[in-house]
C-alpha cells in the first residue's frame, strides 16, 4: 500500500507577482541589447581630421575613437591610407592612433578605410563610417618678429605664396618663445607678464582658440617642449625671488596640457636642469 504525498500549497502575493515580473522584464531587455548590440556593432564616435576637412597640417596625426573597447591584433593594419603612409599604430583606450613616419604630403586629398576585419573585442564589427576623407595644405614657417610697439609675437607665413604674413599672437608684452605641437595644430609659448615672469598659453595654428595652459606665479615659465605623442609637455620653470630681478635657477616640470597638471620631473626639488629634449620614441 502506498502512502500518498501532500505537496505544500504554495501561495503568490502581489509582491512575488511584481518581483516576477521585473526578473522577466530584465530579462527580456539584457536579451534585447545583446541583440541590438550584435546589430548595430561598433560606432565611431569620432575621427581626426575630421571627414571633409581641408587646410589640414602635414605633421596631423589620426585618431579614430569607438564606442567600445577594440579588439588589437599586431599582425593585421587596422586602417589603409591612400595614398599609401608609412606610420605607427598604437592604442589608448577606445581610440586608434596612427602617426606618420615622415610628414603627410602638401596639398593631397587623402582617403582613410577601416579594416573590415576590425572587431570589438565582443566581436562585433564597425558600422556606419568606415571610410573618410580630409585634405592637406602647403607647409608654413612659424617665426617670432617685432610688432608695431616692438613687443614680440608669433606669425605665420606661406612659403608657396610669400605675403603679408599673419600674426598668431596679440600679447601685451609680447612673448619668450614657442613650442609646436606634433600633430601641427597647437602652439604652447610663454606670455611675459610686468612682474618679469611668464605664463604657458596655447593657441591654434591659424591664431584662433587662444586659452590659458598654465599660470605661473612669482616664476618664469618658458621653454617648452612636447613629447612625440603630444600627451605631454616638459618645461623649465625659474623662480623670482625679487619682482623684476634675477630669477632663480631653471628646473624641469611636467605639463599635462589637457587639464594643466603640473609636477617636477626630478623628485630632488635641487637637480637644476635645462634644454630637454625628447628622444624620437618619447
Amino acid at each position: 500500500m502506498l502512502n500518498s504525498l501532500t505537496l505544500p500549497h504554495l501561495k503568490f502575493s502581489r509582491f512575488d507577482a511584481a518581483v516576477s515580473l521585473m526578473l522577466v522584464g530584465l530579462a527580456l531587455a539584457t536579451a534585447l541589447l545583446f541583440w541590438r548590440g550584435d546589430r548595430v556593432g561598433v560606432q565611431v564616435v569620432q575621427v581626426s581630421p575630421v571627414e571633409g576637412s581641408t587646410g589640414v597640417s602635414t605633421r596631423a596625426v589620426l585618431r579614430v575613437t569607438f564606442d567600445q573597447t577594440m579588439s588589437t591584433s599586431e599582425r593585421e593594419l587596422p586602417l589603409t591610407i591612400s595614398p599609401p603612409v608609412e606610420g605607427e599604430v598604437r592604442w589608448e583606450g577606445t581610440s586608434l592612433i596612427f602617426s606618420p613616419v615622415e610628414s603627410l604630403a602638401p596639398e593631397t586629398l587623402y582617403t582613410v578605410t577601416l579594416a573590415e576585419t576590425l572587431t570589438s573585442q565582443q566581436g562585433r564589427p564597425v558600422r556606419g563610417l568606415s571610410s573618410w576623407q580630409f585634405q592637406t595644405r602647403q607647409p608654413r614657417l612659424l617665426y617670432v618678429a617685432p610688432d608695431a610697439d616692438d613687443h614680440d609675437q608669433i606669425f605665420s607665413l606661406n612659403p608657396a605664396e610669400p605675403g603679408e604674413p599673419v600674426r598668431l599672437t596679440a600679447e601685451p608684452l609680447g612673448v619668450f618663445d614657442f613650442a609646436l605641437a606634433p600633430d601641427g595644430t597647437t602652439l604652447v609659448y610663454a606670455a611675459l607678464r610686468e612682474d618679469g615672469g611668464s605664463d604657458l598659453w596655447a593657441v591654434a595654428t591659424d591664431g584662433s582658440n587662444r586659452s590659458p595652459l598654465l599660470t605661473c606665479s612669482e616664476a618664469i615659465c618658458n621653454a617648452a617642449v612636447w613629447a612625440p605623442d603630444g600627451q605631454r609637455l616638459v618645461y623649465e620653470r625659474r623662480t623670482l625671488l625679487i619682482p623684476g630681478g634675477a630669477p632663480g635657477p631653471p628646473r624641469l616640470w611636467w605639463l599635462n596640457p589637457a587639464n594643466g597638471d603640473s609636477v617636477p620631473v626630478f623628485d630632488d626639488n635641487q637637480i637644476i636642469g635645462y634644454g630637454a629634449v625628447w628622444s624620437p620614441d618619447g
